[in-house]
């Protein structure tokens, strides 16, 4: 490795590393004490307190490791401008793009680790602190619920389910109608007293009720015993699991959109997700990009210059972000445009930045 290289790396990587450690540690005091009130109340063990604490910090760190790119990259060319080295450098006859390149190649390193860490560690991290908050710090959420009353399913592409009682441990539905529709036209309806999921058949049996087809404009009825439905739907997927995107990796995310597909639900939010997961670690070359033409235009090297600049580019990346998957969710915007948006802006602008440095 060239001594250019391991110099800029140094210079880039102390800085990030110690902003990653005063961030985490900000984050982990800020749960802390927002939490302290239900925390002194709980049962759990003062380690176990500190364990669902650290192991929620992961999340955050996603977060703030692009902040700590950027607060690196322009410390790092700041410090070389405050001590004259950018200068020296030039009268040494290294071009300012040799020298600038290895910050790149440090902010795809972190970018890549970020992405590898989203997929691996973060959703465990994640799912091991929700669990530790279920059994021990708030036992009651350990019970899981396998009886719903009064709700509407999903049982697949045009079909809605209105279900007095669903008990998910007998497999069972009762007092239940299933009305089928296509597009926005009812085609037919199940009114049945239990529907029972059949295991041997794959699908739900309906029992003591009224068969109704809605079709050719006339209204038919036809009482049964026992009907073998179309409805195929497995219990367990007729209730979508609420796992949240922050304990799923990239595959699970799009094995979750197929089961909404299949239910016939939208995947607008969901894919959104999965795109905001692709485009974040990104994020790190943007800002890096974006972090060096603005300290070279300081000039003065300033610390306090250059930490209030990070801190203003950054609000404005999380700001647009927002915006971005805002108009994702509402469907202004595709998934995938809103969760690349603010990189798209961003990357523009520290392209059009970068290029006038060079006039």
């Amino acid at each position: 490795m060239r001594i250019l290289t391991r110099y800029v790396m140094k210079s880039f990587f102390i800085p990030f590393a110690a902003g990653i450690f005063v961030f985490s540690l900000l984050i982990f005091l800020g749960n802390f004490f927002e939490r302290l009130d239900s925390l002194i109340k709980s049962p759990a063990s003062l380690w176990a307190i500190l364990q669902f604490l650290w192991l929620e910090t992961p999340y955050w760190m996603v977060l703030i490791i692009p902040i700590a790119t950027l607060t690196a990259s322009m410390l790092a060319v700041g410090g070389w401008i405050r001590s004259r080295e950018y200068l020296a450098f030039q009268a040494a006859g290294i071009a300012p793009a040799q020298m600038l390149r290895p910050l790149f190649y440090c902010a795809s390193l972190v970018a890549l680790l970020s992405f590898a860490a989203q997929e691996t560690v973060l959703p465990y991290c994640y799912w091991k602190s929700q669990e530790i908050f279920r059994e021990q710090i708030e036992p009651r959420y350990s019970q899981k619920k396998t009886v719903w009353s009064k709700i509407v399913l999903v049982g697949g592409p045009g079909q809605f389910l209105i279900v007095e009682e669903f008990d998910l441990g007998e497999k069972r539905m009762r007092r239940v109608v299933m009305d089928q529709y296509e597009g926005d036209r009812l085609l037919g309806q199940l009114d049945a007293s239990e529907a029972v999921w059949d295991p041997a058949g794959e699908t739900w049996v309906f029992s003591h009720g009224v068969q109704r087809d809605f079709g050719g404009g006339a209204v038919r009825e036809k009482k049964f015993d026992r009907l073998v439905s179309n409805l195929t739907t497995p219990p367990q997927l007729l209730i979508p699991p609420k796992k949240r995107p922050e304990e799923m990796s990239l595959r699970e995310l799009r094995r979750y959109a197929k089961t909404l597909r299949r239910l016939g639900l939208s995947t607008r939010e969901t894919d959104l997700t999965l795109h905001s997961k692709l485009a974040y670690p990104f994020a790190n070359l943007i800002v890096c990009a974006l972090a060096i033409p603005f300290a070279l235009k300081i000039q003065t090297g300033s610390r306090a210059l250059n930490f209030a600049g990070a801190l203003g580019i950054a609000f404005l990346y999380w700001w647009m972000q927002s915006v971005g998957e805002t108009l994702g969710t509402a469907g202004i915007l595709p998934p995938a445009a809103g969760a690349w948006l603010a990189n798209a802006v961003f990357g523009a602008a520290a392209a059009i930045f970068l290029n006038r440095l060079k006039d």
